[in-house]
Order: C-alpha cells, then sequence, then structure tokens
C-alpha cells in the first residue's frame, strides 16, 4: 500500500508542468480583493498555477468564502445549481463557515444544510502552501 503522501505527490507532478487550476469563488468584493491578494509571488513556484474565473460552470473547483448572510445563502443555491458537474470539489475557506463532521455547511439560521463542502480551511486568509494542499486535495478526491 502506497503513502498517501508519496500518491498526492505523485497526482501533482502528473501535470503540475502545464495545468493551471480555474477556481471560482463566491464570497464578497473584499473576500475577491484578499484572494487577488493571495494569487502573489507566494504562488508563483507552486505547480500547477491557480487562477480566478468568474464563471462557475469554467471552474476546476469552487470555493466558498464567508460569511455567509440569509440573502447570500439564496444566492449560493443558485450559484451552485450553475456547477459544471456534482462531483466538481467544492472548498470552504474562513472561520465565519461552520461544518458538521459530514461537511455539511451550517446556514445563516443555524439549520444545517445539502451543502456538501470536501475540504475547509478555517484560517483567514489562508498560508498559500495550506491553500494550495487543500486545492490539490480536492481535485485529487474529485478523480478518485
Amino acid at each position: 500500500m502506497s503513502n498517501p503522501l508519496h500518491r498526492l505527490r505523485a497526482v501533482i507532478d502528473n501535470w503540475a508542468s502545464s495545468q493551471v487550476v480555474r477556481v471560482a469563488l463566491f464570497g464578497s468584493s473584499m473576500a475577491h480583493e484578499e484572494w487577488d491578494a493571495l494569487l502573489t509571488s507566494a504562488y508563483t513556484d507552486l505547480r500547477p498555477r491557480i487562477v480566478k474565473v468568474w464563471r462557475v460552470r469554467e471552474a476546476d473547483v469552487l470555493v466558498i468564502h464567508g460569511p455567509l448572510t440569509p440573502l447570500s445563502w439564496q444566492a449560493l443555491h443558485r450559484w451552485l445549481a450553475n456547477r459544471p458537474t456534482p462531483q466538481t470539489p467544492l472548498m470552504a475557506v474562513g472561520p465565519e463557515l461552520v461544518l458538521n463532521e459530514q461537511g455539511f455547511l451550517r446556514g445563516p439560521t443555524g439549520e444545517w444544510s445539502e451543502v456538501q463542502v470536501s475540504h475547509w480551511l478555517a484560517d483567514h486568509p489562508p498560508a498559500p502552501r495550506d491553500l494550495w494542499k487543500a486545492v490539490s486535495c480536492a481535485l485529487e478526491s474529485r478523480h478518485v
């Protein structure tokens, strides 16, 4: 049985030289500004490159950036309805988002939703290496 770390490294190395990972971000304008700030020189030596896209259907990974209000909760459901496939990985970023043990998001009024997240980064903002590791894991879990 292979070591999971070696397996992850092998998956990354297979497409690391040329792959661009397209990420769609759901969040406030501040979240978009923070995300853009993360995609700076700290990422330049990481492969594949992470780029932000505006159309959900173009994304390899979907990211929800908290906090969520009742109005944004409704918008999130419409946004997720446009995801390319149900298997498109969904990540959550930020301590404002609450997940249960199965990875389901808590709505803004306290109810558990049907929105299941595959990876959650509670740090705000996440460290570049942590973000890249989560994106890599999300992509790997999609192909398993």
